[in-house]
Parts: structure tokens; sequence; C-alpha cells
């Protein structure tokens, strides 16, 4: 796998970044209309936001925000775990070691800037107001992936494109529904 762009990796992390947030379970039940794919409350700023800023004054959002991606990614691992095939397996929050180390670098690079997340990134969504779920659903409409249910979550159909943004993008159009649960969009990268 070669290096990708910034501008390629950005993109990535504005997705990932935005479902980490969306996923999130917000400790008041009537906070606002988040997915709740997640048990974390990492980035209100009543909850996480608080501990973090505490700990970490000069990066907490960054930190927030890793830390909403690692429950993410957690998740989504655990989805996929029970397949015997799992290693083959490429979704939106695993995309291959090569690409993943690239994701941790540009974020470690991002944040030395000193510069917030909604500044360094700014196709990221606004996670300062409730979610809009109509919004996010058109974010995540980039492509008309097609998929089918497997009992490893949403498992999108044929070769994923040559192009990872695209196959990213083809992945977040699988969850475009906004599904009660985390349905793991993925590809299977071998028959």
């Amino acid at each position: 796998m070669s290096r990708l762009s910034r501008k390629e990796l950005d993109h990535i992390l504005c997705l990932q970044f935005t479902l980490a947030w969306a996923g999130e379970t917000p400790a008041e039940e009537d906070d606002d209309e988040r997915l709740r794919w997640w048990n974390t409350d990492l980035l209100h700023p009543d909850a996480g936001m608080e501990l973090f800023n505490q700990l970490f004054p000069k990066t907490a959002p960054w930190a927030a925000l890793c830390s909403a991606r690692e429950a993410a990614r957690r998740t989504d691992h655990k989805a996929r775990e029970g397949a015997a095939d799992a290693g083959d397996f490429l979704s939106l929050f695993s995309l291959g070691f090569a690409v993943d180390e690239q994701l941790d670098e540009r974020i470690a690079e991002l944040r030395r800037t000193g510069r917030p997340p909604n500044e360094a990134l700014p196709g990221l969504f606004s996670m300062t107001l409730p979610l809009d779920r109509a919004a996010l659903t058109v974010c995540l409409s980039r492509s008309g992936a097609r998929w089918q249910l497997s009992p490893n979550g949403r498992r999108l159909t044929g070769a994923p494109p040559d192009s990872l943004t695209e196959a990213v993008d083809h992945l977040a159009s699988a969850i475009r529904t906004l599904p009660s649960t985390w349905m793991a969009p993925h590809y299977r990268l071998r028959p």
C-alpha cells in the first residue's frame, strides 16, 4: 500500500471521527439524538470532555475524539471477531495495518499544529450541536454501494474499489440508514 495523501487521510479521519461522535451514548436520555452504538459519552462538555479538559488542557478535543474513535474501533472489531476470516475484512475502522498507521501518524501531526479539530479538519461534523440525522445521512450517502446482511454486519458486495477513499465512502454508505445497532459495514477481501 502506497502512502495516502493528506487529503485522503483527512477525508477518512473526518468520517471516522464523525461516526465515533455520532455513535456515542449520551449520559442524559434526552440529551441529543446520537445513535447509541457504543457506550461512551466522551465528547459531551459535561461528561468526558470535562475530564479531558483537566487531563489534557491543550489537546482535550483531540484526546476525546481519539478515545471515541477507539471505542468505535473496538465495537467494530467485536462485530467481526467471530468470523474465521476476520483478518480478511476491510471496514471503516480497520483499513489494514499500513493505512491505520498512516491515520495515527496524521492524527499526531494534526495535534501538533495546536489547532482544534474543527479547524484542522474542515470536513468534520459540528460536534457542539445535537446530531442532525438528516445531515449525517447525506454525509454518508456519497456512494450507493450495495450490501447484504451477514453474521458480522453489512457485507458490501463485490470487490472494494481501487481508491481507498472511494472504498471508505462505500462502507459509510452501507450505514446511511442509521440502524439502531452498529452493523459493521465491511468488504470481504477474499471470496
